[in-house]
């Protein structure tokens, strides 16, 4: 069933792609390449590997799978062997200028610094996450980490 949005929706696209093509695309003559199409920009969406922040151009590297746990020490361990420890120097430069950050990341990805402690705790590093309207420091708790459906990703300066 449709909803009011759905409508909504389809005149919109209707006005923006105009009448003939509109028509082209919804004849059933035409479902298998619409489909192929919608299905190519679906998997063209795929989130970025690289970001560029005020020049500085960072590798995004993803080293858990969704809800896969693991405690801090196996975080960083993991991140010394990608070569991606990041430190505070880093997290608050991309905080500085996370509006270079692509939007699509928002509701994706949490990005770890390893190596950025609180000067009162060298176990727990800070991640940086989208919450409300802006990216975010926290801590990380020992054995109570929580990804909330987002993607775990270290970072790394590109050279």
């Amino acid at each position: 069933m449709k909803t009011l949005s759905d409508v909504l929706l389809i005149k919109i696209l209707k006005k923006r792609i105009g009448d003939e093509a509109f028509h082209a695309l919804i004849s059933s003559e035409n479902a298998k390449l619409v489909r192929e199409f919608a299905l190519s920009l679906v998997k063209s969406s795929a989130l970025p590997t690289e970001i560029l922040i005020n020049g500085r151009t960072y590798e995004i590297l993803s080293f858990l799978k969704e809800k896969e746990a693991g405690s801090c020490q196996e975080m960083i361990k993991q991140a010394k062997k990608m070569k991606a420890s990041m430190d505070q120097y880093h997290g608050l430069h991309i905080l500085a200028y996370q509006t270079d950050i692509p939007t699509c990341l928002r509701s994706k990805v949490i990005f770890i610094f390893p190596d950025w402690f609180a000067s009162f705790d060298h176990i727990h590093p800070y991640y940086i996450r989208f919450k409300g309207e802006y990216w975010t420091p926290n801590r990380f708790e020992l054995n109570n980490v929580s990804w909330d459906k987002k993607i775990p990703c270290f970072v790394r300066l590109k050279k």
